[in-house]
């Protein structure tokens, strides 16, 4: 196996979207170590969301690349929100990123997104990772609630949106295969 560490440059134009590849390495802890290294680099200091990652199997030809490498394509998940927006996986693990459909550019949040709520005013999720809840506000465009306590964010709903109850659906990747 072989992996390919590419960035991203993200522009607000998409057609000016790229992506180099920084390097290829041969081991998980190569291509830890080399991350971290990039990452201290003054050009990349603070855009750890921009690199990628790349599984590449060797020596296995196919349709698509002669020379035997493969790319593990994966349809990503993603979720429609109401009032124009869109909760899309960056990853092939939990990383989702919130786009407003209405101005595409750089994501309005990332992070990992393991059960949500969707409401006309507000997008909550939790990040099981972090043992965290997040409230979104659609019309802010931004993060304006995160506590520990679930009894916490349902007391943010009721007070900020009047919403009752908060009724979390868990987001299942691997019903997605």
């Amino acid at each position: 196996m072989l992996y390919e560490l590419s960035f991203n440059y993200w522009d607000d134009d998409p057609a000016n979207d790229d992506e180099i590849i920084l390097a290829v390495y041969s081991s998980e802890e190569q291509l830890k170590k080399g991350l971290e290294k990039f990452k201290k680099q003054p050009r990349f200091a603070g855009k750890e969301d921009s690199f990628g990652v790349s599984e590449r199997k060797i020596n296995e030809e196919n349709d698509f690349w002669e020379e035997g490498f493969i790319i593990e394509y994966y349809e990503p998940y993603e979720i429609t929100v109401e009032k124009g927006f869109v909760l899309q996986q960056i990853d092939i693990k939990y990383d989702f990123a919130m786009y407003d459909t209405n101005v595409w550019g750089d994501p309005l949040f990332m992070d990992e997104v393991h059960d949500y709520e969707d409401h006309a005013q507000c997008f909550v999720y939790q990040n099981r990772k972090k043992n965290q809840f997040y409230c979104f506000d659609k019309k802010q465009k931004k993060i304006i609630f995160e506590t520990k306590l679930e009894a916490e964010m349902k007391k943010h709903l009721q007070e900020t949106y009047g919403i009752s109850d908060m009724k979390l659906k868990a987001i299942r990747l691997n019903e997605m295969e």
